[in-house]
């Protein structure tokens, strides 16, 4: 991501306050893309479903979302991270080729292991079979758009990105008010279907169009499951992190039952989907600003070891990305930190307009920092990628996943005051111990560099991004 974070900068050199706004737009879409997708999707729906349906159909559709968004990251998630490098390495080697004969044979792949889920989740549920097709198609779709997102680093024509995701959300539910007039809560999913089909079929199009159209399957990328098992595994363990706490308390006392099969826990849910919402600002800033600004330092680095530069000079380069990465995070912090602040002064004003319960207001504002941390924990840990850190960052998403799971069940124990308290303490338990073992091997980093690790080149072209 670190390349279009190069390109988005190059947008804001224009100085002028359009360029800026592009330059976030763009930034806050590519960065936050899923994570939005997910969480802005179940947000609003909420807002949406109240004005248009009764409890009992308003309870079926947030239940019926929120299982199809869950079981899609869990889907996704063992081919995310490893699909991620197997491109970057392609692109290093220049074989710009491979990348759409892998993204539709990762598609038939994962529609098929999609298909079963889903037919086998559905199967027994006492919904019409008009229903079950829509969920069918609306779960392929949720999978390609994952798969979509992962190969849009390669692109160029940003403009298209961000116009796929506004069209297919705003035609999503502009559709949903006839369709639900006609059809009810089928007449939604319908909607919602053609909206996010709007999204798939403009991103697969830009993506032909750039990359070209292909005329034979490649399955090379799987062979990178074996070598990079340890990218299966993080991605694995931290998706089903994200959603461990939603499933404690849909096993719980708390959650309603829907159609005798369909937990689900509003009083948890909707707070703290919310509350998630509110580091979307923090995921611009840290694509267009850290990441980038990172990336340069850390190619400026290995360029010292290729060059065989004296040792001095080295460490010198390790001391200005050090430093200049600590200052990045301290930016982050004041920013995040200033976003999360006036989001709590208008927690009044932000729960009446998404009808959070007085009730819920502790949740959503320790759910506030709960998200603060969780954005610090995917910094860290995406710095660990970069200098291949992999067997540490297994174990920093399996404490993630663990610690959340328990912390949660133990949270549930205590009561009402101290939801939400799960998710945030695992995000600043997984964040703490992730920074110590960053900051133990940046102060080793030759040693590491040297002794643990081949020496190569970042798999993007810096030289091609910056001039």
């Amino acid at each position: 991501m670190a390349g279009i974070g190069f390109r988005l900068q190059k947008i804001l050199q224009g100085r002028s306050y359009t360029d800026f706004a592009r330059a976030y737009l763009f930034s806050t879409v590519i960065a936050s893309g899923p994570s939005l997708l997910v969480m802005l999707s179940l947000a609003l729906l909420r807002y949406r479903l109240q004005s248009s349906f009764n409890m009992e159909d308003q309870k079926l559709l947030v239940s019926l979302f929120s299982y199809l968004y869950a079981f899609s990251m869990i889907v996704v998630g063992p081919c995310l991270y490893v699909v991620t490098r197997y491109l970057a390495d392609m692109e290093y080697l220049g074989k710009l080729a491979v990348f759409s004969p892998t993204y539709f044979s990762l598609l038939k792949i994962l529609f098929s292991v999609a298909s079963l889920l889903e037919w086998g989740f559905t199967y027994s549920l006492s919904i019409p079979f008009s229903a079950k097709v829509l969920l069918w198609v609306l779960f392929l779709l949720i999978v390609g758009i994952w798969v979509a997102l992962t190969f849009i680093s390669i692109l160029r024509g940003y403009s298209w990105i961000v116009f796929a995701f506004f069209s297919g959300g705003a035609g999503g539910l502009l559709l949903s008010i006839p369709f639900t007039q006609y059809w009810g809560w089928q007449g939604f999913i319908g909607a919602y279907t053609l909206g996010q089909g709007l999204i798939f079929f403009i991103l697969t199009i830009r993506l032909v169009t750039e990359l070209g159209m292909p005329f034979q399957n490649d399955f090379s990328f799987l062979s990178y499951f074996k070598k990079q098992h340890y990218l299966v595994w993080i991605c694995t363990f931290y998706f089903a992190g994200n959603w461990v706490d939603k499933f404690v308390f849909w096993a719980s006392p708390h959650a309603e039952i829907i159609l005798g099969k369909l937990a689900t826990c509003p009083l948890y849910d909707a707070p703290i989907f919310l509350a998630f919402l509110t580091i979307v600002p923090a995921m611009a800033f840290f694509l267009l600003q850290m990441e980038s600004t990172f990336a340069k330092n850390y190619h400026l680095y290995f360029e010292c070891i290729r060059r065989r530069s004296p040792l001095h000079t080295i460490l010198g380069q390790k001391r200005a990305m050090v430093s200049e990465l600590y200052g990045h995070f301290k930016q982050f912090m004041l920013f995040q930190g200033i976003v999360s602040l006036l989001i709590v002064l208008m927690m009044e004003e932000v729960c009446n307009y998404f009808m959070i319960e007085p009730h819920q207001m502790g949740i959503f504002r320790i759910g506030i920092l709960g998200a603060f941390l969780q954005m610090m924990f995917v910094m860290l840990l995406t710095l660990l990628f970069y200098f291949d850190f992999l067997q540490e960052a297994f174990w920093m998403s399996l404490l993630y996943f663990v610690s959340n799971a328990l912390l949660t069940l133990a949270t549930l124990q205590l009561g009402l005051a101290s939801y939400g308290y799960g998710v945030t303490i695992s995000c600043l338990i997984s964040s703490f111990f992730t920074f110590l073992l960053l900051d133990s091997r940046l102060k080793y980093l030759e040693y590491y560099t040297f002794m643990k690790q081949p020496i190569s080149f970042p798999p993007f072209s810096y030289e091609e991004e910056l001039f």
